[in-house]
């Protein structure tokens, strides 16, 4: 774990500001018939994801 938060990967690679997500989430809405399916994907994961961490 690096000691300056600032120089470590985690701000680097998965701190993003609002217009990448903006556009991230303009990408993502090319691939669905309907909004609401990322909004189910979403909770589908984070699910998925609490589990991974638990075990």
């Amino acid at each position: 774990m690096a000691t300056d938060f600032w120089a470590s990967s985690h701000y680097k690679r998965w701190i993003v500001d609002r217009p990448a997500l903006r556009q991230a989430r303009t990408e993502d809405l090319q691939y669905v018939d309907d909004p609401h399916h990322l909004d189910f994907f979403s909770v589908f994961f984070a699910n998925g994801t609490s589990f991974i961490t638990i075990a």
